[in-house]
């Protein structure tokens, strides 16, 4: 049956018709006595250990009654159900994703550089540095280098401050928490490096990078210039404010539905606007378990991934992290061997 269908037939049998506020609170409070009457299940349920499948024929009464309350009260709205489910479906698949083919939809294949100069696009892979010194007054501050792009937009490194102890570019300034606790903000532009290796989006990095897209003056002025930049260092900030009551973001299980509206509703109008809700989720959990990374090792180094849409962070240098894996897989077969 349609829904549309239902929703007519279920208006011929309102014994309480009309339009107005008064005639639109029965079936409101309809609705919400018969949605309560469910939770009478998982009463039964947990006090007199009936099983829901002894309940499946009470649960299908209410759960009936419920839709048809539903149904007269969109058509006091003027509203369709056909239209309700759909809108449903598309916004559940914008902030969840439906399994795995969420990977190959369009507004996450899309990249916001491919077809740009070499000099104008994000490289596909980086490597980052992040160095952790002491100030006088006992205030850490955070150095964040670049050590390797690929491919590399910048071969000679002339925008860039060379180490002169040779360990790669600087990248912005050094940074402190400005705050009265350690929340380990001098770490924040991993949010940044996580949105840009997992929405393709971070007009901060494209500043600090030096690879803002002049070539094509909307996408300077709009989607590269300083109100844009402001836009991501804004959020950046109220999430590390609203992490502490959600675990930290430690996961995008855990990113809210608030911090959702908060991050789309201050990106609409951007290219970042195409990016689907889940995606949002998987890039603020990133970014923020890097943070937490980076501050409890006083450092290290964050390896941006933007084919895979991931950062992955190393106590180690990237290619020793590879020699010290080697050398366990050689102990290990030579343990094994003489067992």
């Amino acid at each position: 049956m349609e829904f549309d269908h239902y929703q007519r037939m279920a208006r011929l049998s309102d014994q309480k018709p009309g339009n107005d506020p008064e005639s639109m609170v029965v079936p409101a409070l309809g609705l919400v006595a018969e949605a309560g009457s469910l939770v009478d299940i998982f009463k039964k349920w947990l006090r007199d250990g009936i099983t829901f499948d002894r309940q499946r024929d009470f649960a299908r009464v209410e759960l009936g009654d419920v839709l048809w309350y539903l149904a007269n009260l969109a058509s006091r709205f003027d509203l369709s159900l056909n239209e309700i489910a759909e809108n449903n479906l598309n916004r559940t698949r914008n902030r969840y994703g439906f399994g795995p083919d969420r990977w190959n939809e369009e507004d996450v294949k899309t990249s916001f550089d491919n077809v740009l100069p070499v000099s104008e696009r994000f490289p596909r892979r980086m490597v980052f540095h992040f160095e952790e010194t002491q100030d006088p007054d006992g205030q850490w501050r955070a150095v964040m280098r670049l050590l390797e792009a690929t491919p590399n937009p910048f071969p000679h490194g002339r925008q860039f401050t060379e180490d002169p102890k040779g360990r790669g570019f600087t990248v912005g300034d050094p940074l402190r928490n400005n705050s009265l606790r350690d929340d380990g903000y001098r770490y924040h532009d991993a949010i940044h490096i996580s949105f840009m290796a997992v929405l393709g989006w971070s007009p901060v990095m494209r500043s600090l990078l030096r690879l803002k897209r002049k070539s094509r003056v909307e996408l300077d002025d709009v989607e590269d210039g300083a109100r844009a930049v402001d836009i991501e260092e804004g959020l950046a900030s109220q999430l590390a404010v609203r992490a502490s009551k959600y675990e930290g973001y430690k996961s995008d299980r855990v990113v809210d539905n608030g911090t959702l509206d908060i991050v789309l509703e201050h990106t609409s109008g951007l290219e970042v606007s195409r990016r689907p809700g889940w995606l949002w989720k998987l890039a603020i959990s990133t970014g923020f378990q890097c943070l937490e990374s980076l501050k409890m090792n006083h450092g290290g180094y964050l390896v941006a991934d933007l084919e895979a849409r991931e950062v992955e962070y190393s106590r180690l240098r990237p290619e020793e992290l590879g020699d010290k894996k080697l050398d366990q897989e050689v102990a290990a077969s030579q343990e094994k061997s003489t067992s």
